[in-house]
């Protein structure tokens, strides 16, 4: 009963708007990959092709869409099942290897309010809402 499916909606909107490299019918399509990919189980570099299938789309940017995409659909619906049961706030993770970015690194075990987050690189958004992002948050639930 949490609120997924307004979660994914916002999300789509968003996506779609952000998405500027392919038409906007492409966008829309890339946000069905990602609801299917993320029901299945798929991972973002099998949905590369799919989404190079699209339109004219490089490799590169193929790649940067659908792990972009994947992270924020997972973090967002996250952060929707988390709020449902009354959750504010969350424990930014990372990857923890050679990767992560400086100032994501920096993120590591911070607390971050879910309606307020942080900017990073000129760019604001929760763990794993940014591009090429590997973060993920943990959520703060209620009585811990």
């Amino acid at each position: 009963s949490a609120p997924t499916g307004e979660a994914q909606r916002k999300l789509m909107a968003e996506q779609v708007k952000l998405i500027r490299s392919i038409p906007l019918d492409a966008a829309q399509r890339v946000h069905e990959l990602v609801h299917e990919a993320k029901l299945s189980g798929m991972r973002a570099d099998t949905l590369v092709g799919k989404i190079q299938e699209l339109g004219k789309v490089t490799r590169s940017r193929a790649e940067l869409i659908a792990t972009t995409e994947v992270s924020r659909m997972s973090s967002t619906l996250i952060q929707a099942r988390s709020e449902w049961v009354g959750s504010k706030e969350y424990i930014w993770r990372t990857c923890r290897d050679g990767v992560v970015r400086p100032s994501h690194r920096a993120m590591e075990g911070v607390t971050v309010k879910w309606d307020k987050p942080p900017t990073l690189d000129n760019l604001t958004g929760n763990a794993g809402c940014l591009p090429r992002c590997r973060c993920y948050p943990e959520p703060i639930l209620p009585g811990e």
